[in-house]
């Protein structure tokens, strides 16, 4: 069976206790026979954080099959950090060769520090250097709660980075935030798939965020558009 959780909640602080079932039973040679059965390549893989442990075979087999070479785009979450802490080697090898990096700054923060970087931009300045695909930019989008969403983007040539606006949510209306971050995710995938700019697909992200936050469980309300 698929995956179930207890959560705690007070406020908006939460505890989870998870069993992930049926993605513990994953294998590589599920995965590429499910591949094999596509009519066209997919544009995206999405491998988030909670996959990498015992599961960087069928990591480093989407980047080196069907990613590094050409213009499917490997995307990554680092989840939390507990996840960068205690697979360090694995997480960072993701980081550098992933083409999209998402996390909060928590996340980013531990990760500076297992490699050896003071700072963020220390990290970053690092990822960048090396990242060399054509014409492809690589992008890092680092959340931070109600704070300002900071992205970059660039290449070996250089980094450019902007911030968008978090809109404020009432502390009263915010019940469950549960799945916020990978809402957030997921609103800006779509807008990626739908061909929007890296503004757009944050914008959209914050918007399906704060939809979450506000229901229990990772739920949104019916959407007339």
């Amino acid at each position: 069976r698929t995956g179930t959780v207890v959560c705690l909640c007070q406020g908006s602080d939460r505890s989870l206790v998870a069993n992930i079932g049926a993605a513990l039973k994953c294998e590589k040679s599920f995965v590429e026979e499910v591949l094999n059965e596509f009519t066209t390549s997919p544009k995206f893989y999405y491998i988030e954080g909670f996959f990498i442990p015992e599961k960087m075979d069928i990591c480093r087999m989407l980047y080196d099959k069907y990613s590094q070479d050409s213009d499917t785009l490997l995307i990554t979450n680092l989840n939390a950090p507990y996840i960068v802490k205690t697979y360090q080697k694995d997480v960072t090898w993701m980081v550098m060769n992933a083409d999209i990096v998402f996390g909060n700054r928590d996340e980013f923060e531990e990760l500076a520090t297992i490699n050896g970087f003071e700072s963020m931009d220390e990290l970053f300045t690092h990822l960048f250097s090396t990242y060399a695909k054509g014409t492809r930019q690589k992008i890092v989008v680092v959340t931070d709660g109600a704070n300002d969403v900071i992205f970059y983007k660039g290449d070996a040539n250089g980094i450019e980075s902007d911030s968008v606006n978090v809109p404020i949510v009432d502390k009263k209306e915010i019940i469950d935030t549960t799945g916020a971050g990978d809402s957030f995710v997921a609103g800006f995938i779509f807008e990626l798939i739908r061909g929007k700019d890296i503004r757009e697909c944050i914008e959209f992200g914050v918007t399906i965020s704060s939809e979450v936050i506000r229901t229990i469980g990772c739920n949104l309300k019916k959407r007339s558009n």
